[in-house]
């Protein structure tokens, strides 16, 4: 039930992303499931195939080198998921760093993430 309600919740971020940053865009709900988990498969295939490397750039870059990972990540999943489009790095760097802040921010209110 709480990866039901983490996937739900990740969408409406994921929504919410898509209509705060400019060149990032969701059509609706469906899409923003179906990219939330396309996005967090890209995200675990990215760190599993840098393997002991991730744990060194991130001390090595101060945690940059995760956003650098998220914006990645979310920049395959606008490739393949339909509905969601990603028009540049930079904004799917904006959009990891308005992810992670509104992650960061339902993490210290509900303690779910």
């Amino acid at each position: 039930m709480q990866l039901i309600v983490h996937t739900l919740l990740s969408a409406v971020l994921l929504m919410v992303a898509g209509r705060v940053v400019k060149g990032i865009e969701v059509r609706d709900l469906k899409a923003a499931v179906i990219g939330t988990l396309v996005f967090g498969f890209a995200n675990w295939l990215i760190w599993a195939a840098l393997g002991g490397l991730g744990p060194v750039l991130l001390l090595l870059t101060l945690w940059f080198f995760a956003l650098v990972v998220n914006a990645v990540a979310l920049m395959v999943t606008g490739a393949l998921v339909r509905g969601l489009t990603v028009e540049s790095f930079p904004a799917a760097l904006m959009g990891a760093v308005v992810l992670g802040l509104m992650n960061l921010l339902l993490g210290v209110l509900f303690r779910i993430f």
